[in-house]
Order: C-alpha cells, then sequence, then structure tokens
C-alpha cells in the first residue's frame, strides 16, 4: 500500500543546478514529508520554471470539502476540477525517495539513478498560497508484490515536457511510462510511519549502519554504470 509520505532532502543549490532555476530559493530538508506541511515544487512560469513552496493537499469542491492529498491518473480526467488542474496547472514534487507499506513493514523506495526525481502533481494558487496533491499511477512490475499504485515518477530531464505540454496523450504517457524506472528498495524501520518523525536515520536500511548503507550505495552505483556501459556497446553495433 502507497503511503502519503516521501523524502525531499537535497539541497536547493543542487535542485536549481539540475532543474535550471535562477531564482535563489531556500528550504530545510523534509526526511518525512507528509500531508499539511510546506514542501518546495516545481510550477510553470511563463517559460520557465519556478520554484515555490506549497502546502500538500487541496481541497475537494464537493459539499463534504474533503482534502485530496493523492489522486489517481486513472480518475483524474473525468473527476473536475482536477481535469481542469492537470491540463493547466500541473507541478512537479521533488522527492528523493517514497514508502510503502506491506504487511506491517515499512519500505523505501527510489530511484538508483538520479537520486533526485520529481513526482507529477497539480496545484492551485490562492492568493500568495500554494497548494498541490500528487498523482499516482499503476506500480512498477518490480514493486508490484509491495503497492498497487505508486507515484507518477519522472526524472528531471522530461521537467520541460511535464509543465509545458497541452496535449492530452503527452499528459498521460508520463503515467504509462513511470514504473520504467530503474527502482531500489529496502525495508525500514516502521518509526517512520509515526506522525511526528522526521528522522534522517529512519531512511537507512534495517540492520545496516550509514557506513555499510554507503558501501551499498556505491556497489549499486557501480551496477548502474557498467550497465549503462554496455548499452552505449550495444547501440554502437
Amino acid at each position: 500500500m502507497m503511503i502519503e509520505i516521501y523524502t525531499i532532502a537535497s539541497k536547493p543549490q543542487h535542485i536549481m543546478d539540475l532543474c535550471q532555476i535562477h531564482e535563489s530559493f531556500k528550504y530545510d530538508a523534509i526526511f518525512q514529508a507528509r500531508p499539511g506541511m510546506h514542501l518546495p515544487i516545481l510550477i510553470k512560469d511563463k517559460v520557465e520554471s519556478r520554484l515555490v513552496m506549497a502546502t500538500w493537499g487541496i481541497e475537494s469542491m464537493t459539499r463534504e470539502k474533503n482534502q485530496v492529498n493523492v489522486i489517481s491518473t486513472d480518475k483524474i480526467l473525468r473527476t473536475p476540477p482536477f481535469n481542469v488542474l492537470m491540463q493547466t496547472q500541473r507541478c512537479a514534487i521533488l522527492a528523493n525517495c517514497f514508502f510503502t507499506e506491506h504487511k506491517k513493514e515499512a519500505y523505501l523506495i527510489r530511484l538508483i539513478r538520479p537520486r533526485l526525481f520529481c513526482i507529477g502533481g497539480i496545484y492551485v494558487q490562492e492568493g500568495n498560497e500554494y497548494r498541490f496533491a500528487m498523482l499516482k499511477t499503476a506500480s512498477a512490475d518490480v514493486l508490484a508484490g509491495l503497492m498497487d499504485d505508486m507515484p507518477l515518477v519522472f526524472t528531471h530531464e522530461r521537467l520541460h515536457i511535464w509543465l509545458q505540454s497541452e496535449h492530452t496523450f503527452t499528459i498521460m504517457n508520463f503515467a504509462a511510462k513511470a514504473g520504467r524506472h530503474w527502482f531500489d528498495f529496502f525495508k525500514v524501520s516502521t518509526d517512520i510511519l509515526a506522525s511526528t518523525s522526521n528522522d534522517k536515520d529512519l531512511l537507512v536500511p534495517l540492520g545496516m549502519s550509514l557506513q555499510q548503507m554507503k558501501a551499498r550505495d556505491d556497489k549499486l552505483s557501480e551496477i548502474d554504470f557498467q550497465e549503462e556501459r554496455a548499452n552505449r556497446k550495444s547501440m554502437k553495433h
């Protein structure tokens, strides 16, 4: 089961360099970001992208006035007013990992590369205040045993297309491709599910020290490098 928690710990300067943002921006790392928190997102500003702080959760327009934190891409195009927001007010939620709960155990899920990625979302603006909801799609095959759906993830190389496109097919194609990334996942402490947690140490795999985790990360990076080199060689033939 996908849970409404993710991590954004990359430094603002790294985000600005990677996403080609020229305006100075600051925020504090959130190791367990949750609905209701004030978090950095990228929105379209004319022809450029702009970082803004936004509250996670959009109030629905129904009589119940429920807060919507996550909405499925399968439903959004037939659910007003979110279908309009999907067309005109998409955002990119910056993340380093997301989480799921399976058989009462917590799992951290991330992309092996890049470590900073984007999650598709929609946003509303109320004066100088912004609010957003996360989009989810069908789970990647490698994650199917842990969760039925997952955030709509994509890399920063596709950020401009996500924010600028006006074609429904192109937008929905992001959902179709979200599961094609190379995911890494491992068990973490269930303490991460506590509503008050914001602890970097909870991102470490169960039973591992920080040093062991670094060695694991180095090994994954080496495997990734070798695969990319093999792919480049095959493309030359």
